[in-house]
């Protein structure tokens, strides 16, 4: 089942929603022509009145009525340029349009079309401040996922979420953008769109950077799990995004994101023509471990989450038994992302498996040569280690590795940053120099 698609508020970063809480003077727009008399009457009747009060207001009113109220903030957003005002009439639209956003949304309609009044909030893109810029795209959202016409003010909208996916470091606008795109990809149209940009590369470029963002990682998430409803989308993810959302459900995030996050892998699974590549892909991560981890927790009891992890968990395990080690260690490689809770990664696996490394011209010793620049320290240190075993078990595979370059690589890592990094290459350097480490280990 879907997450729950409940309309959330936009929090103006603090230093605006501050000045943001006192009412402006109408009156003053009013002298100086920059608004009608009319939208100031509306304006100032609805300033200050929280839900209930504003409801009361359009039942008891004949002049207060919604597309009134749409047509008075419009201008305000078409006209004013001071922050402050714009802000305080952000807060006051989102508070009119979230108490009841299916009938509300539609008083911000064009007359006489099915368009929303969409220009004065894309108009707010261009300025300066970025908490005004986030609250507009995501009111611009609430509009065009209902009807992303017209295509140039979607496309405008589009490119400032993308912007901000780009310069993921700057918080505040990340967090407007990708509010803004959890209301944008509900709508197929939009998230063809969006897919046509890299949209999901991007997301996940976010993702791997904001791991440790509780606060962020639930829209995260949502916009990936969205984007996966299209077929076309869905078939590109490759190994290293499945890496991340392991990596991610490993660092055990809050309920809410685990349960989007298996709702990923479900969607992913169910709807590919290449479920088996992507099991065992999974299960090279150590994805089994995960999940059984997952399960011992008690704390989860949402029951999508707990359905999802049971799927998984008997698709993977389905797929698990008819798999070889080797390919397990193989899909692991494709990763990219090498992990020590892999079984591939012990004596055992080496003595009984270095013989299948020749094949295809030692393609998968090339890969592990090629991971020892990785920027992941374990990927490193395990790359080393397994290059080790290689040279006990296989016959002769110092000279193969020193041909192929492994030798040079794995001394640069004596200096390397990590201590387990610095561990891993100088024992793997030692079964390198030595002549017969298997004497030797006996």
């Amino acid at each position: 089942m879907a997450p729950p698609f409940l309309e959330r508020r936009y929090s103006l970063c603090e230093n605006i929603a501050a000045v943001a809480s006192g009412m402006p003077d109408w009156s003053t727009y009013a002298r100086a022509d920059l608004l009608g008399q009319e939208h100031v009457s509306v304006l100032r009747a609805f300033s200050g009145k929280n839900e209930q009060e504003m409801l009361e207001l359009m039942v008891k009113s004949d002049d207060m009525d919604g597309p009134l109220f749409a047509k008075a903030v419009s201008s305000v957003f078409e006209s004013i340029s001071e922050e402050n005002t714009l802000a305080y009439t952000l807060n006051m639209t989102e508070d009119f349009l979230l108490a009841d956003v299916t009938t509300r949304i539609e008083f911000f309609k064009s007359q006489n079309s099915e368009e929303y009044l969409v220009d004065p909030l894309v108009k707010l893109l261009n300025c300066s401040h970025e908490g005004v810029k986030g609250k507009a795209s995501y009111l611009a959202a609430l509009m065009l996922t209902r009807n992303p016409e017209p295509e140039l003010k979607l496309k405008a909208v589009l490119n400032y979420i993308i912007e901000k996916l780009v310069n993921k470091e700057k918080q505040i606008g990340l967090a407007g953008g990708l509010l803004s795109l959890t209301v944008l990809l509900r709508n197929p149209t939009i998230r063809e769109s969006f897919s046509k940009t890299s949209g999901l590369s991007l997301l996940f470029d976010v993702l791997r950077s904001h791991m440790g963002n509780m606060g962020m990682l639930y829209n995260i998430t949502l916009c990936i799990w969205l984007c996966c409803f299209d077929t076309s989308v869905r078939q590109s993810v490759e190994a290293p995004e499945l890496s991340v959302l392991i990596a991610l459900l490993k660092s055990e995030p809050f309920e809410k994101v685990v349960r989007v996050t298996l709702a990923i892998l479900r969607l992913m699974l169910q709807g590919s023509d290449n479920v088996k590549e992507l099991s065992e892909a999974l299960i090279g991560m150590g994805t089994l471990k995960v999940l059984d981890n997952l399960k011992t927790k008690k704390s989860l009891k949402d029951e999508d989450l707990l359905s999802d992890l049971k799927w998984l968990h008997d698709i993977l395990e389905e797929n698990f038994r008819v798999m070889t080690t080797f390919e397990r260690h193989e899909k692991e490689l494709a990763t990219e992302h090498l992990s020590w809770t892999s079984s591939v990664h012990s004596d055992s696996f080496w003595k009984e498996n270095a013989l299948s490394f020749e094949k295809n011209d030692f393609k998968s010793l090339k890969k592990l040569i090629s991971l020892l620049r990785s920027d992941d320290s374990t990927t490193a240190a395990i790359a080393c280690y397994d290059i080790g075993q290689f040279v006990q078990y296989y016959p002769n595979g110092k000279l193969i590795v020193e041909n192929l370059g492994g030798k040079k690589a794995i001394m640069m890592l004596l200096q390397h940053e990590s201590p387990d990094v610095q561990k891993q290459a100088l024992t793997a350097c030692s079964k390198i120099m030595i002549t017969n480490w298997r004497s030797v280990a006996k």
